[in-house]
Parts: C-alpha cells; structure tokens; sequence
C-alpha cells in the first residue's frame, strides 16, 4: 500500500485500468474455455444419446423378429406373406449394421487422446458378448423359417420350444446389458456436463466480483489522491482559486483537512503572503 501511495497519480490510473483490462481478459478467456469444454460435453451427451437409440433399436428389431417367427409358425399365411419375410430379413440386416457401426466406434475410441479406456474396454467387452451370442440365435431362426416353408411344422415347434430360448435369451440379455452400460455412461456424461456449468457459474462469479472490487479500490484510491492533492473538493478549489484571483485575499480557506503540500493548502499560504505583502505596502503608503 505504501507503494502505492508513493505512485504518481497518472501511474495509478494506468495500473488499475490495466488491473480491471487483466481481469476481463481473464475473466473472457476462462468463459470461452468452459464454454468450449461444456460443447464438448454435451456434444458427446448427444452422440452417446444416438449411441443407446441405435442399441434400443436393435432390442427392438430383435423382439419383432421374434414375434414374426412366432406369428409365422402359428399363421400358414404369415409364413408365406412376403412382407414378413422382408421384415425379418431388414430387421436383421439392419442389426448387423448397427453392430458393425459400433464396433468401429469402439476400436476406433482407443486412439481417441483422453478417453476413458476402462470404459472403452467394457463396451468392447458388452459388443462382443453380442456378437458372440446373436450368430448361433440368427442360425437357429434360419432353421425355423426353412422348415416353416417346407412345412415341416413339427420340426419348427420342436426348434422353437426346445432350443430358441435357450439361444435367445443370451442374446437378450447381451443387448440389455450394452443398453445398460450405455444409461450409465449417459448419465454420467450429463452429470458432468452439469457439474462442469455448476463450476464455471461459480468461477465467473468470482472473476466478475474481483473485477468490481478491483475497480472500486482503483476508483477509491485515485479519487482519494486526487482529493490529497487537491486539499478538499475540486470545485471549492476552484472557486477559492477565482475568488483570489479577483483580488478578495479576505477569504477564509477550509484547509483544515488538507495536507501541507496540497494545493488548498499551498493556495493558503499564498493568500496569507499576498496579505501580509499588500498590508505591508499600505501601512508604508500610509506613512
């Protein structure tokens, strides 16, 4: 502080304002990284949202699938409808896009900087257990669908009672967990996005309260030297200074709060000195 005080007052302004300027760079510069960091979340917010549609998706086109072979075994005219046997062939075409879509996602993840490995690792781990049950259930429906058209409805009940839960239900269970693993890393990516909104708010806030006091100690200090300098208030100095200036050296200067070296205080003794000049020169005039 007592530097301070020692500064001229023109470096006193040029070193608050630069102060508060260093600040709202600060305080600019750290918004625009939350905001970019808070994109970046919720753009991956996003994409793992798409990410559980496409695997809801498949538990979906895996359950109609289901259904079709089920009404198909049931109905002669649905086994031969081919409209139920284009729907089963896109339903598990459409699968097997979706799968080969996210097992490049997941190998290509690896090599992404800053990614959660253990997390990769997992879902590579969850992809592969459905790859590895959903050729033996695709088989087994196959089979199903060749003896419904040769039919040979003995063999397709004796599929579907004897062997198709025992096939389906991994399946099922694989997708499930992929869904469940993919709610999880969802909502922890939500969860971060809004804690990270919640941190930004809170250092903004802070910046932007420094920047105000910041301001206000600049503001203070320099109205306070100036009014040091001055001795009391700028337009009683200058009315002092215009009153003596017209010759009335009879007027009473409230210096009393100023300092010696201020200028009130200098333009005091000034007056004084003219006075005691000016009643020197009429008591000898005078005589």
């Amino acid at each position: 502080m007592k530097l301070l005080n020692k500064l001229k007052l023109r470096s006193l302004l040029t070193l608050g304002f630069c102060a508060v300027i260093v600040i709202g760079v600060l305080v600019a510069g750290f918004a625009a990284s939350r905001l970019y960091d808070g994109n970046s979340l919720q753009s991956l917010t996003q994409a793992r949202l798409n990410d559980l549609n496409l695997l809801q998706e498949i538990k979906n086109n895996a359950n109609d699938s289901a259904r079709l072979l089920r009404d198909s075994l049931i109905s002669t005219s649905s086994a031969e409808n081919p409209a139920v046997q284009t729907q089963l062939s896109q339903a598990s075409q459409r699968n097997t896009e979706i799968i080969s879509t996210f097992r490049r996602l997941v190998n290509g993840a690896k090599s992404i900087p800053g990614i959660n490995i253990k997390e990769v690792d997992e879902a590579s781990g969850l992809l592969a257990q459905i790859e590895k049950t959903r050729p033996p259930y695709l088989q087994l429906t196959e089979d199903i669908k060749s003896s419904i058209k040769a039919n040979n409805s003995d063999v397709a009940h004796e599929l579907m009672s004897n062997r198709l839960s025992a096939l389906q239900e991994p399946y099922f269970e694989a997708i499930d967990a992929m869904i469940a693993y993919q709610n999880r890393v969802t909502l922890g990516t939500s969860k971060e996005s809004q804690a990270n909104l919640w941190q930004s708010q809170i250092v903004l806030l802070v910046l932007t309260l420094l920047s105000v006091v910041t301001g206000l100690i600049v503001a203070r200090m320099v109205s306070t030297r100036i009014f040091q300098q001055l001795g009391g208030e700028p337009a009683y100095a200058a009315q002092v200074t215009e009153t003596i200036a017209k010759g009335d050296l009879t007027i009473t200067v409230n210096s009393l709060h100023a300092e010696q070296n201020s200028i009130l205080s200098g333009m005091d003794e000034m007056r004084k000195g003219l006075l005691r000049i000016v009643t020197s020169v009429a008591k000898h005039t005078q005589h």
